[in-house]
């Protein structure tokens, strides 16, 4: 699956949060998050950060090693970076949706 793919498959009913991974109290989800969910399944936020179940972090860097080379985000909007500082700028720094950051991995053929 690719990440633009994953991303859109992890948004489901929920609401875009700008600041942190997730916001449990109004259903929120950041691109990454989605990504999280879309691509492992990830529902127990808790795992996430509790060493004893696996560095999820690593699992989705080594699935999508673009997120660790050097991106060049869309025009007009944040500095280039690598992948996964690009698309958390773009979530929280922008008025990008998420739909729309996932678009754009798409059209980058990711």
């Amino acid at each position: 699956m690719k990440l633009s793919e994953a991303m859109l498959k992890g948004i489901g009913d929920t609401v875009q949060t700008r600041v942190g991974y997730i916001d449990r109290h109004n259903n929120g989800r950041c691109a990454i998050a989605c990504v999280l969910v879309g691509a492992f399944g990830v529902t127990n936020w808790d795992d996430l950060f509790d060493p004893t179940k696996g560095d999820t972090f690593k699992l989705i860097r080594e699935t999508y090693p673009e997120l660790d080379k050097r991106m060049e985000p869309p025009e007009n909007t944040i500095p280039p970076g690598f992948g996964w500082d690009v698309i958390v700028r773009l979530n929280d720094n922008t008025e990008w949706t998420r739909e729309q950051i996932a678009e754009w991995l798409r059209s980058k053929g990711l």
